[in-house]
This record gives structure tokens, sequence and C-alpha cells, in this order.
């Protein structure tokens, strides 16, 4: 499974949830990672997001307001390996094994 969806245990969260959801809530956490936001809990300026949320261990899950929003239907990265994983909520899950190799 893709760094992102084990660290932030995206499958738990995206379990029959829509396409267009999962691609919200990607890119949602991808932005706000990217600004040094933890996207669980908001908190600010972190010099390392991931050792953040691997100290703090939220148990919560984000709600479905904090990434409403169409904005977050645009890729936060080019060519997002993620998001051409994802299937709709009730489909089976497809898995992508590994980032394909590039040179």
């Amino acid at each position: 499974s893709s760094g992102i969806n084990a660290e932030y245990g995206l499958d738990a969260m995206t379990t029959n949830m829509s396409y267009y959801k999962q691609v919200k809530l990607i890119n949602y956490m991808r932005y706000q990672i990217s600004a040094l936001i933890c996207p669980l809990c908001n908190t600010p300026n972190l010099a390392n997001v991931s050792e953040h949320l691997r100290v703090a261990q939220h148990s919560a899950t984000l709600q479905h307001d904090k990434y409403n929003d169409d904005r977050y239907l645009f890729p936060a990265l080019d060519n997002d390996y993620l998001l051409c994983c994802l299937v709709d909520g009730g489909a089976t899950r497809r898995r992508c094994a590994s980032y394909p190799r590039t040179s």
C-alpha cells in the first residue's frame, strides 16, 4: 500500500466512501501536509507532520465538512498515483502495491 495510505490510515477512513469524497480527502490531506499543518488537528507550523501524526496518534477521523470543497477535486500532486488506485466505496477495492519507478 502506498505511504500516505498506510501512514495515515486512509483505508479505514475511505471504506464505503464515494470516489469523489476519497479524492477530496486525499487532496485535502496532501495540501495540509505540504503547508506543514496537521490535517487532523490543524496544528500549524509543524517541522515534521509525519512525526507529529505518529506521536499524537490521532484516533478521530476527519469530518466531511473539513474537506468538502471542490478545490480538493484538483490534485495536490502531479500524476498522483494514489488517486489512480481509488475505486467507488461499494466496489471491490483495488490495491496499488507500490509507486511506479521513475527514471
